[in-house]
C-alpha cells in the first residue's frame, strides 16, 4: 500500500500542497521560538536511538518548546526514554482498521497541537511524508534519496539522506538545515529509574550471578531484515566454546517476548555443560530493565540490531556481526565497539535494494565463523584482564 496508493496519494498532495504554498505565500525560514515540534520515525530501534542526537539538539536550541515524538506502539517504550521528550504520540499498526483509526485522531491531535516544526525520519515511506504534510506544520523537514520531485510539495526543506556517511551525521546534518546544532548522545540520554536497577539486582541475586561479569548475547535481528541474523548453528558452536573457555564469565542470551521462540532454538540445543554457564532470560525484559542491565553489562556480543545501538549510546563495549548493513553507516562510533564484517560483492543491500539479492540466503552472515567470533572475544578477555 505505502508503494502504490501511498505514493500516489503522495504525488496529489504534493501537487496540491504546492498550489496552496503559492497562494498563502508561507514564510518557511527557520524557525525562532517554536512552541511545538514533532519528530517522526516509525521503525528502526536503532534509528530511535540516533534520533536522540535531533531531539537533544532541539532542547537545548529551544528549552520552552514542546517536544512529542511520533511513532508506533512497538518503538513507543523506546520514544519514552529519550530524554527532552515531551510526549510520545502513537500510530497503531497492528491491524488495518486499528491503523486508520489511530490516524484520524493523530491528525486531529497534531491540528490540535500545530506544530511549527516536523521532523519526518523516515527514509523510504509515502505514508510517513503524506502525514507531514497533513500535519499543516509550517515548516516540514524529511529526507529523499534519488528523486526529491514529488516531496518538495511534501517537505518544506528536503534534506539528501546520504548512505555514504554515518547515520548521526545525517540527523545532524538536518538539524544544521533547521537552524540548530546536534547534541552528542550519552549515557544520560535514556531515562535508567532505580526501580529497573532493582529488578536487574534481584534477578542476579536469585541466580546466584550478582558477583559475576556479565556478557549479553543477542542473536537477533528486528522483522525489518532477518538476514541480518547469524546462523542458529554458529550460536551453538560459539557459546560451547566461550563458555568452557571463559567459565569466570556469566552469560545471558537476551530478547523480546516475541523473539523467544527463536532464542529457544539456540538455547535447547546447547550442551547441559554450557547452559550451567548461561541465563536465558528472552522475554523476561521490559525496556527499562534491559536498560539497567545493559548498563551492568562489561560486553554486549549481537548482530546489527537495536540492543546495539542501545550499548553505544549507553557506553557498553560491543562485538557486533554484520552483512546486510555496512558498518560505517550504522554501527556505533563512541567507544570499544568491534565490527565483524567479511562482505562479499551484494552487501550492503539494505537501503538499496527492495529484495536482498540473496533472497535470504544470507552469505554475508555465513561467512563470519564461530572462529573469527571466539577470537575476537577472546581478545575483548585478554586485554581486559591484561595487568595495567
Amino acid at each position: 500500500m505505502d508503494r502504490t496508493v501511498g505514493v500516489v496519494g503522495s504525488i496529489i498532495i504534493s501537487i496540491l500542497a504546492r498550489i496552496a504554498g503559492f497562494i498563502l505565500r508561507r514564510d518557511h525560514s527557520p524557525a525562532t521560538n517554536p512552541q511545538a515540534v514533532v519528530v517522526a520515525k516509525f521503525v528502526g530501534l536503532g534509528s530511535i536511538v540516533y534520533s536522540a542526537y535531533l531531539c537533544l539538539g532541539l532542547k537545548k536550541k529551544f528549552p520552552g518548546t514542546k517536544l512529542y515524538f511520533l511513532t508506533t506502539v512497538s518503538c513507543a517504550p523506546l520514544a519514552r526514554r529519550l530524554q527532552g521528550i515531551d510526549d510520545v504520540l502513537i500510530v497503531d499498526d497492528k491491524s488495518i482498521l486499528r491503523l486508520a483509526l489511530s490516524n484520524v485522531k493523530l491528525l486531529w491531535k497534531l491540528w490540535q497541537i500545530r506544530p511549527d516544526l516536523y521532523f519526518d525520519l523516515e527514509v523510504y515511506s509515502a505514508y510517513a511524508s503524506i502525514l507531514s504534510n497533513l500535519s499543516l506544520a509550517r515548516n516540514r523537514y524529511g529526507f529523499y534519496r534519488k528523486s526529491v520531485a514529488f516531496k518538495k510539495g511534501l517537505f518544506s526543506h528536503p534534506v539528501f539522506f546520504n548512505t555514504r556517511r554515518h547515520i548521526s551525521e545525517i540527523y545532524s546534518e538536518m538539524a544544521k538545515v533547521a537552524g540548530f546544532e546536534a547534541v552528542e548522545i550519552s549515557e544520560d540520554s535514556f531515562r535508567v529509574t532505580r526501580k529497573d536497577e532493582k529488578r536487574v539486582e534481584s534477578l542476579l541475586a536469585a541466580s546466584g550471578w550478582e558477583s559475576k561479569e556479565i556478557v549479553l548475547v543477542n542473536p537477533n535481528a528486528s522483522e525489518l531484515m532477518l538476514e541480518r541474523r547469524w546462523p542458529k548453528e554458529n550460536w551453538r558452536i560459539f557459546l560451547e566454546e566461550i563458555t568452557a573457555k571463559w567459565p569466570t564469565y556469566a552469560f545471558m542470551l537476551t530478547g523480546t517476548n516475541s523473539e523467544k521462540p527463536y532464542v529457544d532454538e539456540i538455547y535447547l540445543s546447547l550442551s547441559e555443560r554450557a547452559k550451567g554457564n548461561i541465563l536465558h532470560t528472552a522475554g523476561k525484559w521490559d525496556l527499562g530493565s534491559f536498560l539497567a542491565l545493559l548498563k551492568r553489562a562489561c560486553l554486549l556480543v549481537t548482530v546489527d540490531s537495536g540492543p546495539l545501538h542501545l550499548a553505544g549510546a549507553l557506553g557498553v563495549p560491543t562485538i557486533s556481526l554484520w552483512g546486510p548493513v555496512e558498518p560505517d553507516h550504522y554501527a556505533p562510533r563512541k567507544g570499544l565497539h568491534i565490527r565483524l564484517y567479511r562482505p562479499p560483492y551484494c552487501s550492503p543491500c539494505l537501503h538499496h535494494a527492495d529484495v536482498p539479492p540473496c533472497h535470504g540466503d544470507n552469505i554475508c552472515m555465513k561467512q563470519i565463523t564461530p572462529a573469527l567470533l571466539i577470537e575476537a572475544v577472546d581478545n575483548f578477555f585478554l586485554a581486559r584482564e591484561k595487568p595495567k
